[in-house]
């Protein structure tokens, strides 16, 4: 079974051949991202997210007087906008109301046999036997927006493909001012960012750079992915190689206009 649900301890274990990817729900509906890298077996990996003093930081209304936790600083599944976070947001809308925050909270999981085809776009294909599927459910109240983000795990090929469906469940018209397709929060290590630029007759050459503080982009505006600038990309520990090291890679299967933040 590649996906593991543990009620009592809040979490949704993600199982590949050689990786683990766990997500841990707060008291508060939070959606947090726990672990991602070489499998192991754990229960529970929220000892990772250690209570620390983060005075200066802001943390939502319901724990105003509790200083150890805040979403500028935790790991998060999918990051909405304006609500005390100031990093890079996957999310961001405007209601005809005037309403530009999206506090997502968690609401309810499926999972469900084989993989879910995007009705729309590209997919990745996968049957039964190939191919699990997690839809996580989350809410913004204020807004009434639904965002359903979509896991198909792939045991066997080391493969986690994700997807995020937005939907107005209210009676206020919207304005999508962004929607990333995922969210993958690291709270640590240094890391390397690899790149495919090119043109004609030199496509995919690699560049590698140290990924520095501050925000970070890439992508393509040219309608397609082309020879210019492939959508993918991958994180890389400082001394990784061909033969050691760990290594993040993340590949749009849509390729049209791109962006990686």
């Amino acid at each position: 079974m590649s996906i593991i649900v543990r009620d009592t301890e809040r979490t949704i274990t993600l199982n590949t051949i050689h990786t683990t990817y766990q997500i841990r729900f707060t008291e508060l509906g939070h959606v947090l991202h726990l672990y991602y890298g070489e499998r192991i077996e754990p229960d529970d990996l929220g000892y990772l997210l250690r209570p620390i003093n983060i005075s200066f930081a802001p943390n939502p209304y319901e724990i105003r007087e509790e200083r150890t936790f805040s979403i500028d600083i935790v790991p998060q599944e999918y990051s909405g906008a304006n609500t005390g976070d100031f990093r890079i947001p996957a999310l961001e809308l405007l209601s005809d109301d005037g309403i530009q925050g999206t506090d997502l909270r968690y609401v309810s999981y499926k999972i469900l046999p084989g993989k879910v085809q995007l009705e729309t776009l590209p997919s990745a294909d996968g049957d039964t036997d190939a191919c699990e599927t997690l839809i996580l459910t989350l809410r913004d109240a204020a807004s009434a927006v639904r965002v359903d983000l979509i896991y198909g795990v792939y045991e066997q090929l080391d493969v986690i493909t994700r997807s995020a469906h937005i939907f107005n469940e209210g009676t206020t018209g919207l304005t999508l001012e962004k929607v990333s397709s995922m969210t993958l929060d690291i709270p640590f290590g240094t890391w390397d960012l690899i790149h495919f630029h090119g043109r004609h007759a030199m496509e995919r050459q690699m560049e590698r750079s140290a990924l520095p503080h501050g925000r970070t982009a890439v992508g393509s505006l040219r309608g397609s992915s082309s020879h210019h600038h492939n959508p993918f990309v991958m994180l890389a520990e400082r001394n990784a190689c061909e033969t050691q090291g760990a290594v993040y890679g993340i590949l749009p299967v849509y390729s049209g206009n791109h962006q990686t933040e």
